[in-house]
């Protein structure tokens, strides 16, 4: 990294930007739960459906945290949150962008939707700052991890021919606590708020339904998946603005 940096006089730390992907797990509770002494199972209500979405974050070496890729299982945009999900268009704001896979049952990234990344993340990111210098040719480098997608011939390839003034950097293997700013510093932080703000909606469910007379043994959170969804927009927004610090991103280099 340093003699890249050095070798394509790199100016400034806007043009150094690291991603990661994420895991966000719609019901994060946790592993335990309470039952009868002696009782040898124990079933964890929930625990078997491991429904989930994909955040990409991404971070500069300036300090800035870049707009959330969210990725969601499914070929279409009905497979992502509702137009009138609470918080929507405070995401539009901040840049998200809301993903079908393009998979059934698959949330994770893939050549698809990295490229669209690139194409509605990254780029604009670096192209800003560009601008900024005056210097449209200038040379940016992005840092990823040595995940398959990454590595993929498919993807270094298209990065080549399309945006061969980006310069692909990759964390070696087994370093990613020590190399990588979005996983040594700002996943913790966020995936704490989202929690934070999922577990809010698990206690409204809760006192609503008690409130309304429900007998406890039949109170139960929401687990519709569509319900859960919207309200992941919420989630994915505090989270953005509890990382979105300058001097927090910037104690992780």
């Amino acid at each position: 990294m340093a003699a890249v940096v050095r070798e394509e006089d790199i100016p400034d730390g806007a043009f150094i930007v690291n991603i990661d992907q994420t895991q966000v797990v719609y019901a994060m509770g946790p592993e335990g739960t309470w039952n009868q002494s002696g009782v040898k199972q124990v079933s964890v209500s929930g625990k078997e459906e491991k429904r989930a979405f994909t955040l990409v974050v991404g971070v500069s070496a300036s300090g800035d945290v870049l707009p959330f890729q969210v990725i969601f299982a499914g070929k279409t945009k009905a497979s992502c949150p509702s137009t009138d999900a609470p918080f929507y268009e405070q995401a539009l704001e901040y840049g998200f962008q809301f993903t079908p896979s393009g998979i059934s049952n698959n949330y994770w990234s893939n050549q698809q939707t990295m490229r669209l990344l690139i194409i509605h993340i990254i780029v604009p990111y670096f192209t800003k700052q560009r601008n900024c210098i005056g210097d449209t040719n200038r040379r940016c480098i992005l840092q990823l991890d040595c995940w398959s997608v990454h590595r993929s011939e498919e993807f270094i390839s298209w990065m080549r021919k399309n945006y061969p003034w980006i310069i692909l950097q990759f964390v070696p293997g087994g370093c990613t606590p020590l190399f990588q700013p979005c996983d040594v510093a700002i996943q913790k932080p966020l995936k704490h708020e989202i929690q934070r703000r999922a577990q809010a909606h698990v206690v409204q469910d809760v006192m609503r339904q008690l409130k309304a007379g429900d007998p406890p043994k039949k109170v139960k959170p929401s687990r519709e998946l569509g319900v859960l969804r919207n309200r992941s927009v919420e989630w994915i927004v505090r989270g953005y603005e509890a990382i979105n610090d300058p001097k927090l991103v910037k104690k992780v280099r």
